[in-house]
């Protein structure tokens, strides 16, 4: 059903697009900011999978396309309503947007304010995602907040039990803790989920 929509969106950028030689020219201008979305994302997001985070700043740059193809498609509608009143409506409702959306830009630039405060945002949004805390746990093992990192390694463990990263993380700041008992189950358990994994192994014999 995705790829039908956008498919369809596509499509529809294409018909504006003929229709401009012929009718109003500001069709083009629609047609380009579709065509701007698709293109800009492709670098990241195609039918191509990429082993690569989702994140919202990859949309950043085709929603410029979005936005011009919306503000035109909202003035050309304007234009054919003979109605001045509902016409100041439409184009006050344009111009407050980006009053509203203001601040709830400043508050996002806040949560990017640091790591810490980035990826506690993200576990409170996505609770049940082991890799988020494990993410946490090493931005708080970055900082020297070992307890901290410990608490979210284990959540990572607890959420995903064959997540290695996790249970090697929990190995070594252990071993930095001085708790040599738990690193050495921590890392064996790492060990029973890729047995293959020399570095772990490496480490493992390094305490023994």
């Amino acid at each position: 059903m995705s790829f039908v929509f956008l498919f369809f969106i596509f499509i529809s950028s294409v018909y504006l697009l003929y229709l401009s030689r012929t009718k109003n020219t500001a069709l083009r201008l629609i047609a380009f900011g579709i065509f701007w979305f698709f293109v800009t994302l492709s670098v990241e997001s195609s039918i191509i999978p990429i082993p690569m985070w989702i994140n919202e700043y990859r949309v950043y740059l085709p929603s410029i396309g979005v936005f011009t193809a919306i503000v035109t498609g909202a003035f050309l509608f304007t234009e054919r309503l003979k109605n001045k009143k509902t016409q100041k409506v439409i184009l006050s409702f344009l111009a407050l947007m980006p009053l509203v959306l203001s601040p709830a830009t400043y508050k996002r630039n806040t949560v990017w304010g640091s790591e810490i405060s980035l990826w506690e945002d993200v576990a409170r949004k996505s609770p049940n995602k082991a890799r988020v805390y494990n993410n946490l746990g090493a931005v708080y093992e970055e900082k020297g907040l070992i307890d901290n990192a410990i608490k979210h390694y284990q959540s990572a463990v607890r959420l995903k039990p064959d997540l290695i990263e996790a249970h090697y993380n929990l190995g070594i700041v252990y071993i930095d803790k001085g708790d040599l008992d738990k690193a050495r189950k921590e890392l064996e358990m790492a060990l029973q989920i890729n047995p293959n994994d020399h570095q772990t192994r490496e480490l493992l014999n390094s305490i023994k």
